[in-house]
């Protein structure tokens, strides 16, 4: 791990901007797929590619909001700059893989679990809306942080908006 960034903001602050834009500019379109990975819900194999940056956050809405910024920037750079970038999510009991992945911090956990390959090609992890993934996921946030700070080479950056100054 080179670096490890803590972004703390109020709303509005452009914290997601933050966090996006060296996702963005250290992420490689042209590392290749990886082929014949067991996916076990699917009882098939199938092909996979290796996640760069990995995303958690703790609802829905966020995913879904982070998903499509990342969609509307993947589509700029694949059309102006010729990049082939592609843009995941982990989504219900599917993981729709990319360079980038968007996800839930349970969700993760149980993928992470699953595909043991998940993590080795990531160079960031960021944890945003850090304080509320943790309180109402503890026990999970800190089995994810663990497994990806053991399992990976990564790059953190972990933001919030609230929380208590003092701790």
């Amino acid at each position: 791990m080179d670096v490890c960034v803590i972004i703390y903001c109020f709303n509005g602050s452009g914290k997601t901007l933050s966090f996006l834009i060296p996702v963005l500019n250290s992420v490689n379109p042209l590392i290749p797929f990886e082929m014949g990975k067991y996916n076990p819900a699917l009882k098939r194999e199938i092909v996979v590619q290796q996640p760069q940056a990995l995303i958690v956050v703790p609802t829905e809405t966020l995913m879904e909001q982070i998903y499509s910024y990342l969609k509307d920037y993947s589509t700029y750079l694949n059309s102006n700059f010729g990049w082939n970038l592609k843009i995941g999510r982990i989504y219900k009991d599917t993981v729709e893989y990319g360079h980038i992945i968007v996800g839930m911090t349970h969700r993760t956990t149980k993928t992470l679990d699953t595909f043991k390959h998940f993590m080795t090609e990531l160079k960031w992890v960021v944890f945003d809306e850090c304080d509320e993934i943790k309180e109402h996921t503890e026990e999970l946030f800190s089995q994810l942080l663990r497994k990806l700070a053991e399992s990976s080479n990564a790059n953190f950056i972990v933001c919030s908006a609230t929380g208590n100054t003092t701790e």
